[in-house]
């Protein structure tokens, strides 16, 4: 095996290639080689959840099927694998970069040498484990200028816009401001056969009022990692029509008295092409005669989290303390997971920790890489305390934060911030540690780690989220699991005995556990 490429195919490639009966929808280009050709075959999800299959392995087919490809002109053969199955007996290659220089089979056609999908229309790859985008590369950059260079004659405030005092047809441009960045809308569908379905929806402002704008297609995907909120954009010649992400609630209400204009502003590179441009400034120059307004934040220390009803969003920050192992939650839809790890933070409020269930979501490079003693700045996280499972006023509350479609994180120092949002730079240092090493003791990385901890009353549990599963159902709990899949569940039984096995003090290392590690063992 040379490379796994997965990706989602469209309705009508499903059926005529025999996969729509399949129960998960994602596929994959299998690249083989024999050490005299390579060959891209079609694998579909179920067979290759099944097996451990990657690049440098050995692998048997079993089960294939041959289709002529009806949109080449040459009549190509592409071949779909069913049933396959890993040879354990050969030592897997652990450098493939060797193999990757030989010449493709002379059946191949030309869309198999490149990086597309084999039979599929979409123009990309996403990650083998997640919904993630894993093609980055695009035509083309993204245009800047400066702010200095932008004429306020050309500008037109998106209170005139949205009103259409301006007409269409004169190409307005607009200089707005990003209030809010959602999540990478990855809108694929039985129905739809879109090459590149990306959404990109922004809350922007300016000193008339706000509205949504939404990046479609490849341009949202090549925005994606260079609009942040705080970023400014020069628009022009776009689509203004009803804002759908207003009506299904997609962005939070913006602050009282600020006007929310019901409209939204269709960004593309093409049908028709729009203008997209990434203003650079100094600090204090944006808000000299444009007025842009301030970014929103509600920055809470611990203290301040013990008062917060649920469901409310909010921005924290500390210094990490623990960092827990990466847990896999399966996605029901497709062969993928969702990415998730337990992070605490401590601040000056507070001796107790600021706990925070992490979801990877676009910053999979910074989710990854977050460890204990780096500064973390949390924006948009939901508050979580279960409050509908408190029976008296005596009962301790466990709250704890989660991430939201539009959370972000921000690794930073106190004494260099500048990747910080300008607006509140000020305010998150004035709630961190002046002394890191102080908490020493407690950094801690991997591990396993549950929030809240088990209730000591039986009615209790079973009132709570804990999925409690007899001994006669784990056969069968672990037989549906598939390859690298997490699954937790709650065992409730009588402890029986305890067996004691003496480990030697060269495997051994002191740690010491106080009250606030309880949830770990």
């Amino acid at each position: 095996v040379l490379q796994l490429n997965r990706y989602y195919p469209e309705p009508s490639v499903r059926k005529r290639y025999g996969i729509d009966n399949c129960h998960f929808w994602d596929v994959f280009d299998l690249t083989l080689c024999d050490k005299v050709y390579k060959v891209k075959f079609v694998l579909t999800a179920d067979a290759r959840l099944k097996q451990k299959i990657s690049a440098g392995c050995y692998v048997q087919l079993k089960k294939f099927s041959r289709y002529w490809d009806e949109e080449s002109i040459q009549r190509n053969v592409i071949v779909v694998v069913q049933e396959l199955e890993v040879v354990s007996g050969k030592q897997p290659v652990v450098n493939t970069s060797g193999y990757e220089s030989l010449p493709w089979c002379n059946i191949c056609s030309s869309k198999q040498t490149e990086n597309v999908p084999l039979i599929s229309a979409r123009c990309y790859y996403v990650d083998n484990w997640t919904i993630h985008v894993a093609t980055t590369s695009t035509d083309d950059e993204v245009e800047t200028c400066d702010l200095s260079s932008v004429s306020e004659r050309e500008i037109v405030s998106l209170k005139d816009v949205t009103s259409k005092k301006v007409s269409q047809y004169a190409k307005p441009a607009v200089l707005v401001k990003v209030m809010r960045k959602c999540r990478l809308i990855h809108y694929i569908s039985y129905s739809r056969e879109d090459k590149w379905p990306f959404q990109l929806p922004l809350l922007v402002g300016d000193k008339s009022g706000w509205c949504t704008v939404v990046l479609w297609n490849k341009l949202a995907l090549k925005m994606l990692h260079n609009v942040h909120e705080g970023s400014l954009l020069l628009l022009k010649n776009f689509r203004v029509k009803t804002s759908i992400q207003q009506k299904t609630k997609s962005f939070f209400s913006p602050p009282q008295g600020t006007a929310l204009f019901p409209c939204e502003l269709g960004v593309d590179s093409q049908n028709p092409a729009t203008v997209v441009k990434l203003v650079t400034y100094q600090p204090d120059s944006a808000r000299n005669g444009l007025n842009f307004p301030r970014l929103e934040f509600c920055f809470l220390t611990k203290r301040d989290l013990v008062s917060v009803p649920d469901f409310s969003t909010v921005d924290v920050a500390g210094l990490i303390t623990f960092v827990g192992r990466v847990e896999r939650e399966a996605r029901k839809d497709s062969g993928a997971f969702f990415y998730r790890r337990w992070v605490h933070l401590r601040d000056s409020s507070l001796s107790e920790p600021i706990i925070a269930l992490v979801y990877s979501g676009e910053q999979k490079e910074t989710f990854f890489s977050l460890k204990p003693g780096q500064y973390l700045l949390c924006r948009h996280m939901l508050t979580n305390q279960c409050l509908d499972d408190l029976v008296s006023s005596r009962q301790k509350r466990h709250g704890w934060l989660t991430t939201t479609a539009y959370s972000w994180l921000y690794v930073f120092t106190p004494s260099n911030a500048r990747n910080l949002p300008e607006d509140f730079r000020d305010v998150v240092k004035t709630s961190m540690p002046t002394h890191p090493s102080d908490y020493s003791d407690l950094f801690q990385e991997g591990g396993v780690f549950r929030y809240p901890p088990f209730s000591y009353c039986i009615e209790s549990l079973q009132r709570s989220r804990s999925e409690i599963v007899p001994s006669s159902e784990w056969k069968s709990i672990c037989h549906r699991m598939t390859w690298r899949e997490c699954h937790q569940f709650t065992v409730h039984a009588v402890l029986t005995s305890v067996e004691f096995s003496r480990v030697s003090k060269e495997k051994t290392t002191p740690v010491r556990i106080n009250s606030e590690q309880r949830q770990f063992l």
